[in-house]
């Protein structure tokens, strides 16, 4: 994996849960080193949804300072963030559960200095998701095709 990290290009961190799935990886202190000094662009992909007891009321801003603090800070390059609304009716069945939309918190990225690519990354079907597909071309139109034109 150290050396899969060494040769990236571009690295790519979530989404997922915040405490029990990304920073974990996280924390290998290898791991964060590779990153750190790597020339890949490294990227967070911002989850949608808070999680109960977790990450209520967490914006993304909240999720890399989370990260930062339990790792290092300055691991990442560029956020990735969600611009679509979720619906009414899921909206309404996420409450219940004590969840809710990340917010997007443009201000504290620029102050945390991250740069940002946005886009309708939603998918709902029962569930709130990441659209693969529409995640997949914005990640290669901001980063893989940048990269072959320079």
């Amino acid at each position: 994996m150290l050396t899969a990290l060494r040769e990236a290009d571009l690295i790519l961190v979530g989404p997922g849960s915040l405490y029990t799935s990304v920073i974990p990886t996280l924390l290998v202190e290898e791991v964060t080193d590779v990153i750190a000094h790597s020339r890949a662009t490294c990227v967070y992909i911002a989850n949608l949804m808070t999680q109960p007891g977790e990450t209520q009321h967490y914006s993304v801003a909240d999720h890399v300072r989370a990260i930062y603090r339990h790792t290092r800070s300055g691991l990442f390059d560029y956020v990735v963030v969600n611009t679509k609304q979720v619906t009414p009716r899921l909206l309404r069945r996420y409450h219940q559960q004590g969840a809710e939309p990340v917010e997007p918190s443009f201000e504290e990225l620029d102050q945390l200095r991250l740069r940002y690519v946005t886009g309708d990354l939603l998918q709902e079907q029962g569930l709130v998701r990441h659209d693969r597909t529409r995640l997949t071309r914005l990640l290669l139109n901001s980063f893989v095709k940048s990269r072959s034109r320079g």
